[in-house]
């Protein structure tokens, strides 16, 4: 059931904050006058990704050993599934195609952002389904955000 996230995409663009993990400022090819962070990253991922037909989507640069970027692709409601990938938006060496490399299985997982009274909160990251689902029955607690492996709190 495909349902449209609860709030305008711009609604969710800004800084995220985990400890233990690089933040995430996200990016939505949707506003109008983007600040030059995102104009950047939006020019990173745009020879692999049409981003006139991706006005779901958010992205964010991510500086890790294993990803350069994060794609937010929307799924329903307030979660989006997300893909850490390592962009090579020139090519590499002597080949200048653009390309993307992640590791299947590990790379991805999805998210769910915490709305309360129209305004993000932050988000819930998963990409251990079983560690969530074992959390979640060890814990008192109803709210994702608890049990997920990693929380990023709007900054």
């Amino acid at each position: 059931l495909d349902k449209a996230p609860s709030l305008d995409l711009e609604a969710y663009v800004g800084n995220y904050h985990s400890p233990g993990f690089s933040n995430v400022s996200l990016c939505s090819p949707t506003i109008s006058s983007p600040t030059l962070y995102c104009r950047k990253v939006l020019l990173d991922f745009s020879p692999l990704d049409a981003i006139s037909a991706t006005s779901t989507n958010l992205y964010s640069s991510y500086s890790s050993i294993w990803a350069t970027h994060v794609r937010l692709q929307h799924f329903s409601g307030d979660v989006f599934n997300i893909t850490f990938t390592a962009l090579f938006p020139h090519g590499y060496g002597q080949n200048t195609s653009a390309f993307e490399t992640y590791e299947t299985g590990t790379s991805g997982g999805w998210i769910e952002f915490d709305v309360q009274k129209g305004e993000v909160k932050g988000f819930s990251l998963v990409m251990d389904v079983d560690a969530v689902a074992a959390r979640r029955r060890r814990s008192n607690s109803g709210e994702l955000k608890d049990v997920a492996d990693a929380w990023f709190e709007r900054a």
